[in-house]
């Protein structure tokens, strides 16, 4: 017969000062609960995270192809008096701003009608002087106005190549471009004959285009507080009014400067699309007639850049 002995086993050991216990399933699910809110409001930031940093590099991207355009602009010497002489010989009146390149010629004449004189393309004459430092052609065939990315080689002695690329030679494509606006400087300061003083500087501006895009005239109705407000499909108006997209202003008659604003917040109310510039009104004020502000939309505009030139 075994007899028990319960001394020998004595009570059961009581928990050590300082050790842990398990988790228990309600701790476990409300800190599983937890973590899949914090990673959803993660992955919600995600997307205005990535369309930020698009943004930034477009921006960054702007402004390097804006300075290359500029620096071209200027290495050509395309801030020269003859832009402003008709095929006569004689000036253009004196409240006139010209536009070559991209996009920005068709400013003249189609959207800008003969009840706005201060925009005009280039004419013959001026064409063909300006060719003689860029090439002017239209289409695919002209490349004087677009930043190229493409890789080039040409044939060297016999069958030697005088670069070799792996992929060979990209096809031109018609992508970012740029378009010039010049004007005098001061405004209204175009000599008035061939025998008048020479002009002595000029402010020129360079539109950046991501590619090639349409144009599109807005009459935008003034407000109280500088709130310009337009009807129109809400689609289109975000295409070319965007927040800080820049704007062509011109005068509708007169000879007011055409003025380049940069859209500071735009937004739908109701049957209206509200836009409010950056500039304050006392800027582009003497363009508003009849409390109507006539601008210029750009599609695809990346930037613009402003420098006064001082010709000899």
């Amino acid at each position: 017969m075994i007899a028990t002995n319960s001394a020998m086993h004595g009570p059961a050991p009581a928990r050590q000062a300082g050790a842990k216990g398990g988790f228990s399933l309600l701790e476990v699910l409300v800190a599983c609960g937890v973590l899949v809110i914090g990673l959803a409001s993660v992955a919600a930031m995600l997307p205005a995270a990535t369309a930020r940093l698009q943004e930034a590099a477009a921006a960054d991207r702007g402004s390097s192809m804006a300075a290359a355009a500029l620096a071209d602009f200027e290495c050509r010497d395309l801030a020269f008096r003859e832009l402003f002489l008709d095929g006569s010989a004689t000036y253009l009146p004196a409240n006139r701003a010209v536009v070559f390149g991209e996009m920005l010629p068709s400013v003249s004449g189609t959207i800008v009608t003969a009840g706005s004189p201060t925009v005009a393309s280039l004419s013959a004459a001026a064409s063909s002087r300006l060719q003689a430092r860029i090439n002017t052609t239209s289409g695919t065939a002209g490349r004087g106005f677009f930043l190229e990315d493409e890789l080039q080689y040409q044939q060297g002695k016999g069958s030697t190549l005088l670069n070799v690329f792996t992929n060979g030679v990209r096809d031109f494509r018609r992508g970012a471009c740029w378009g010039a606006m010049v004007e005098p400087y001061p405004w209204d300061t175009i000599p008035s004959g061939a025998s008048a003083p020479a002009m002595r500087a000029v402010r020129a501006t360079i539109a950046v285009f991501r590619k090639p895009g349409v144009l599109k005239r807005m009459s935008l109705t003034g407000s109280a507080g500088g709130v310009f407000s337009m009807t129109g499909d809400a689609t289109d108006s975000r295409r070319f009014l965007g927040p800080c997209a820049p704007v062509l202003a011109v005068a509708q008659s007169g000879s007011a400067a055409p003025l380049w604003l940069t859209v500071n917040s735009s937004w739908p109310q109701g049957a209206l699309y509200c836009v409010v510039f950056r500039e304050s009104g006392s800027v582009y004020g003497s363009l508003i007639q009849g409390g109507t502000l006539q601008v210029i939309g750009f599609e695809n505009i990346q930037s613009i850049t402003q420098q006064t030139f001082t010709i000899e």
